[in-house]
């Protein structure tokens, strides 16, 4: 698989509503199919039939977050296991434990065929066990999944020239750089502030902010202007003005985090303590929760605050402010805006490392790998998340231009029409490959309004951003010390003291350097460049 370029354009994504075939007849059981494929062999795409790949019943065991919800509604039982022939057995997990029980079920050699992967470590700890199938060197049988493979960080995840997993994306294009991060903003008190747009420059939106607290238009106690926790303050303005997006850089000639770079740091530091003195910022912010920015905003005890969001989110979040705040309209008094620009008057984007989120037992036969891929091919293509996101057209809803109606019936535990997640809770099961967020920038269950926010914001970053190349091959080069040096912890305290603080911030800067070296720091990047300079030798 050819890797992209990480400035590579946004794949264009047009999901094609129209009336999908209702459910096909079950094919006759039959036998599961061939031996399995010993550890680190790569497996080869299989056709049972010539004409129908899914002539043969396949049995497949799935571990997954979701696994409760699956085999109980009509989406599943009527639709999916029909369609693709498949006798599924459930390991059943929580969100919450799901890293425990996938681990314990490594160490008894009990994976289910489908898993969630726990992370980096225990993908490549699994795949070196030989607990792990590799995925066919050819991928053309599965041409979606082909394409959503098709991102630059993918190749750091082969071992020997193998696969054994996909990646989890917030949308079916791994290469897209939009984060989704908005600031929710009281657009009724910037304007009363006279503000009419919002500033596109750091230093014009901690005065806009100050403006709109001094005026208190609603005379609230205590108004907080910015609202956040440590990773919602400070994240906005480290992303769009400095270089640690690139996760690591040549420093002096050696290979160090890109935190490293006091140059680079210190110029959005000084911002973010000239906001906190101007009290601009939530002056709790380190003790503060990632939730407190929305609500204190929905409670309307504060200006704005950045949050991660779909344009799903950005509907739901005006819903809960006008439930909020009776009488008051959420198109008049809410706006999402992009963070301002940096310092060279672009936004700022990353193209970030993808995880492998799914991963395949290596007990696993070709023909079950080959109708496993198949199913994935098909939650990523457009008939996929539609039936995954929606249903059947005319039978669960019906699409005339933009006005989507829905033909759920009303939930007798609410009474109030059933919502497509409470109908048919199998549709999670899209989130073994995607959480949906390019879904919501199309779907007809999203307002116009937000979508069109949303999609203008992306395109515009998009098409005017600055990347950041992320130096994957550095950032995972493994070495015991770097395992344990805990260098991200020791600089995120180190920034909130930094702005928080009183002191010349280049030597509160040289101090954290200094401290985070002597906690393993030393000898993990002694051993980095070591490895790295061995490479290139």
């Amino acid at each position: 698989m050819k890797a992209k370029k990480c400035w590579a354009l946004i794949l264009a994504v047009l999901l094609t509503i129209g009336c999908f075939s209702a459910c096909a007849d079950t094919p006759a059981a039959s036998g599961a199919g061939s031996s399995t494929v010993a550890a680190g062999e790569t497996s080869t795409a299989v056709n049972t039939d010539e004409t129908d790949p899914f002539a043969e019943t396949v049995k497949l065991s799935i571990g997954f977050w979701g696994s409760e919800k699956l085999g109980g509604d009509e989406l599943w039982n009527d639709y999916i296991v029909p369609k693709f022939n498949v006798d599924f057995d459930y390991i059943q997990m929580d969100f919450s434990d799901y890293v425990e029980k996938v681990r314990l079920l490594a160490a008894s050699d009990e994976l289910p065929d489908i898993c969630v992967s726990p992370g980096r470590t225990d993908y490549f700890s699994y795949s070196e066990q030989g607990l792990l199938k590799a995925l066919p060197d050819d991928l053309s049988d599965y041409p979606e999944l082909e394409a959503y493979l098709d991102t630059p960080s993918l190749p750091f995840y082969y071992i020997d020239g193998k696969l054994y997993g996909i990646p989890r994306g917030g949308g079916r294009n791994l290469n897209n750089a939009f984060a989704g991060s908005f600031y929710m903003v009281r657009k009724d008190w910037m304007e009363q502030a006279g503000y009419e747009e919002f500033p596109t420059e750091w230093e014009e939106f901690f005065t806009m902010a100050q403006d709109v607290m001094a005026l208190n238009p609603d005379g609230i106690s205590n108004l907080v202007g910015i609202a956040g926790s440590t990773t919602e303050i400070l994240d906005p303005m480290k992303s769009s003005l400095s270089k640690i997006g690139e996760g690591f850089q040549l420093i002096d000639g050696q290979w160090a985090p890109a935190e490293f770079n006091k140059e680079d740091n210190i110029p959005w530091l000084e911002l973010g303590r000239k906001a906190y003195q101007m009290g601009v910022i939530d002056k709790n912010f380190a003790l503060d929760d990632a939730s407190v920015a929305k609500d204190k905003i929905l409670a309307g005890q504060a200006f704005c605050g950045m949050l991660y969001m779909t344009a799903a989110d950005m509907q739901s979040l005006a819903e809960q402010f006008e439930s909020a705040n009776p009488g008051k309209s959420a198109e008049e008094c809410i706006g999402f805006y992009l963070p301002p620009n940096g310092f060279d008057g672009k936004p700022h984007a990353i193209y970030s490392a993808v995880n492998i989120g799914t991963m395949f037992s290596a007990k696993m036969s070709d023909e079950q790998m080959d109708r496993t891929l198949r199913f994935i091919d098909w939650i990523l293509t457009d008939e996929g998340q539609t039936m995954l996101n929606l249903g059947e057209k005319d039978k669960d809803y019906t699409l005339e231009g933009e006005t989507f109606t829905s033909l759920l019936p009303e939930n007798p535990a609410t009474g109030k029409q059933y919502t497509y997640e409470e109908k048919y809770p199998s549709c999670i099961i899209k989130q073994l490959v995607t959480w949906g967020g390019d879904w919501a920038k199309v779907s007809p269950t999203v307002d116009k309004t937000y979508r069109d926010i949303y999609n203008d914001a992306e395109a515009y970053v998009m098409e005017n951003a600055t990347y950041a190349e992320y130096n994957y091959e550095v950032a995972w080069t493994k070495t015991d010390a770097m395992s344990k040096w805990n260098y991200m912890a020791d600089f995120e305290q180190g920034f909130v003291k930094i702005i928080m603080g009183t002191d010349n911030i280049g030597a509160m800067y040289d101090s954290i350097i200094e401290d985070t070296l002597a906690k393993g720091g030393k000898q993990a990047l002694a051993e980095l460049n070591e490895v790295l300079a061995a490479k290139t030798e």
